[in-house]
């Protein structure tokens, strides 16, 4: 545990002062990531479970990802096309290329979103 440190690496992200980037060994593995592990589903949802760190950094990258998801369903297309190459080839120059996430100013309104049930409760800001 560090105390009194101006930057902290905390659940895949680098929070440093007003900052917030996603970690460089996380970028390297996505953009590093062999091409032939993901021609295997095996593969592609290993790759597709990193692209989850940066979900928070792309807006709407669930919708980029849409035809890749699809391909790792039982009942979806195994083989990977052309447009699919390219669009691996367009998140990874996204990913090597993110901007630094700015933490909002202290007057900013900060909304948290909750939810309770009788079997738990979760949370989110936003």
């Amino acid at each position: 545990m560090k105390i009194g440190t101006p930057v902290v690496e905390f659940l895949g992200a680098t929070i440093g002062p007003s900052t917030i980037k996603l970690q460089t060994h996380i970028i390297s593995k996505i953009t590093y990531f062999k091409e032939s592990e993901l021609e295997t589903i095996k593969g592609l949802r290993s790759w597709l479970g990193l692209l989850n760190y940066a979900r928070s950094y792309i807006p709407n990258l669930d919708r980029l990802l849409g035809p890749l998801y699809s391909k790792t369903s039982p009942t979806g297309e195994r083989k990977m096309n052309s447009q699919d190459w390219s669009l691996v080839r367009k998140i990874k120059r996204i990913i090597s290329d993110l901007p630094d996430l700015a933490i909002p100013p202290e007057e900013c309104f900060i909304i948290l979103e909750t939810d309770g049930c009788m079997e738990g409760w979760g949370g989110i800001c936003k």
